[in-house]
């Protein structure tokens, strides 16, 4: 029964995937900015910000009913907005205090390395370690393989990450034939990820060439931003502001694209819209009380503002991850019928923090 179940899995996955889940993300640079852009497609809005705290102590969350042998544990050393669609501690994407970007999206035909005896952590929270870690794409490099990553279910396609910092420095992490692959340097031709590997998109980008099956529009979407940002020049943050939305408006996808958010790590703030781009709104990490021994915040996305809407921040507490998760559940046509306890047992995985600090 649990191998039956698995492969439904996995089958339901790779027709999600096909029918166009589609995250696109780049990043741009010049003298006066340092930005990333970033599209979520997907199938609903619901998502929340969740302002995590320094000092925290915390043991990597483990998939219910799924043996985890030694889950990495670490203490946060910085603060960072995250952006969750299932659960808090399981980001899509997010900028922590010092101007590091993470962000994760699908990896087309991906694979782990097989289990070994480092410390696991699953594929989202990969996300969340490195924001509460590091604050350069260097340091991010350096330690990318200290972790092993254990996916929910063996087999399934993996994720891969774009890396960003506030000198403009970016990386791309693939996992590839159950290797790590760093893009870095020189080797960042263009500053871009959809769901394809790095190498393989933009090869595909040189040649202007796609491929017979170009699944959930990945590489349409790569080579669509990479010819536009790969000769952009705005002079002003704002000019880099407009130029960064017109792109994301113009990138082609299977699903509706449902969040736009835009890093701005020189600034410390982030900014993001939902599918109706009625306004844009942000928030300013710098005054963000970022200490443990304070509560932790959070806003729906989808709450209605624009401009600051720091004021429209609410103290944690689990009935808001609780209906969160319940809410992307079941908007999720491959996994809206999982069992309460596997709800349950995500919403209650922040009380297993513990402050360290002031």
């Amino acid at each position: 029964m649990k191998r039956i179940f698995c492969f439904v899995m996995i089958c339901l996955f790779t027709v999600m995937i096909s029918e166009g889940q589609a995250c696109s993300v780049f990043g741009l640079k010049g003298e006066t900015y340092c930005i990333v852009g970033r599209n979520n497609d997907w199938y609903f809005e619901d998502g929340l910000l969740v302002f995590n705290k320094r000092h925290l102590k915390k043991t990597a969350f483990v998939y219910y009913n799924q043996n985890a042998e030694k889950p990495a544990t670490w203490t946060s050393k910085y603060g960072s907005v995250t952006f969750n669609m299932y659960g808090v501690g399981l980001p899509a994407t997010g900028m922590n205090e010092k101007g590091l970007v993470v962000d994760a999206s699908v990896l087309l035909n991906g694979k782990y390395p097989s289990p070994d005896d480092r410390p696991s952590i699953n594929p989202n929270q990969w996300v969340e370690y490195q924001l509460d870690n590091f604050a350069t794409t260097e340091e991010v490099i350096a330690h990318a393989e200290d972790l092993s990553i254990r996916p929910k279910v063996a087999g399934m396609p993996g994720i891969h990450y774009f890396i960003w910092d506030k000198k403009g420095n970016g990386a791309v992490v693939d996992f590839i034939e159950g290797r790590a692959v760093v893009s870095s340097g020189n080797a960042i031709t263009v500053p871009m990820l959809t769901n394809n590997d790095y190498s393989f998109s933009v090869n595909r980008w040189k040649k202007k060439k796609n491929p017979e099956k170009d699944t959930g529009k990945s590489i349409s979407r790569f080579i669509s931003a990479a010819d536009q940002i790969s000769g952009a020049s705005p002079t002003t943050i704002q000019e880099a502001m407009d130029f960064t939305l017109n792109v994301l408006d113009s990138i082609p996808s299977g699903l509706p694209t449902m969040w736009q958010i835009i890093y701005d790590p020189l600034q410390s703030r982030v900014y993001f819209r939902t599918k109706d781009k009625k306004g844009l709104k942000h928030v300013d990490l710098k005054n963000i009380d970022f200490q443990c021994n304070s509560p932790m915040l959070v806003l729906n996305i989808t709450e209605p503002g624009q401009g600051d809407v720091s004021h429209n921040l609410k103290p944690y507490h689990r009935e808001i991850n609780r209906d969160q998760i319940q809410n992307a559940f079941l908007k999720t046509p491959f996994i809206k019928k999982a069992p309460q306890e596997v709800l349950d047992h995500r919403s209650m995985y922040p009380e297993t923090y513990q402050c360290m600090g002031k």
